[in-house]
């Protein structure tokens, strides 16, 4: 059982290298430089930690724009889009093995369950995408291309995970596809929601190089 909830837990902090999500905590203000040969962010993932909110973070590219409010808007889009991509994918992966190490709590097919994690990814993805804000940003002296860093607290997204699935339990009971009483259901679900935050802090020590 403990093996099933770390890989759901390991799940959620897999970091797509294409995507550039980075997990930590507050980083600096937001600012634009354009000197030297730009932050490490850029190209690969950073860890912020100064001992409060966990979060994650993107990168967009707005390529140059002689209309500098566009292509702010453009980096934007961007960085949202990605961090809505990826969002979506690990929530997935939640609901997931969630169900598969409590496949006895429900009564599903194939398309149901498919059905089942994309509607709560794409909940959770609409209800938190909303509260993700800019952090730093950097432009490329060179072909003037702006890149930003955005941000969202994992605090808002565990919450509407949670909450999108205690409302799930809700509906499938409903509909006679779920077979398990509702305290069990969210024993399981604290249990696994623990484990996930235990192991992203886990994994941001581990790079920080702050010990076992």
């Amino acid at each position: 059982m403990k093996n099933s909830i770390r890989k759901s837990a390991a799940w959620f902090l897999v970091l797509a290298v294409g995507v550039a999500p980075l997990i930590g905590c507050k980083g600096p203000a937001s600012t634009t430089t354009t000197s030297g040969t730009g932050p490490a962010w850029i190209d690969q993932p950073n860890q912020y930690d100064d001992g409060e909110t966990k979060a994650l973070y993107a990168v967009g590219i707005g390529n140059y724009n002689p209309n500098v409010r566009a292509q702010r808007n453009s980096a934007s889009a961007s960085a949202r889009a990605e961090l809505a991509k990826s969002l979506r994918l690990q929530v997935q992966g939640l609901v997931q093995d969630y169900m598969n190490t409590n496949r006895d709590f429900y009564d599903l097919d194939g398309a149901s369950s498919v059905e089942y994690y994309e509607e709560i990814s794409n909940q959770v993805t609409n209800e938190t995408l909303v509260g993700s804000y800019q952090i730093d940003s950097w432009k490329d002296g060179a072909d003037k291309t702006l890149y930003v860093l955005y941000r969202l607290d994992l605090d808002s997204v565990f919450a509407s995970y949670r909450d999108n699935m205690e409302k799930s339990f809700e509906r499938e009971v409903q509909r006679k596809r779920i077979k398990v009483q509702k305290d069990d259901f969210d024993a399981k679900l604290k249990e696994q929601i623990e484990a996930t935050e235990q192991m992203k802090l886990e994994q941001i020590r581990a790079l920080s190089g702050d010990g076992a």
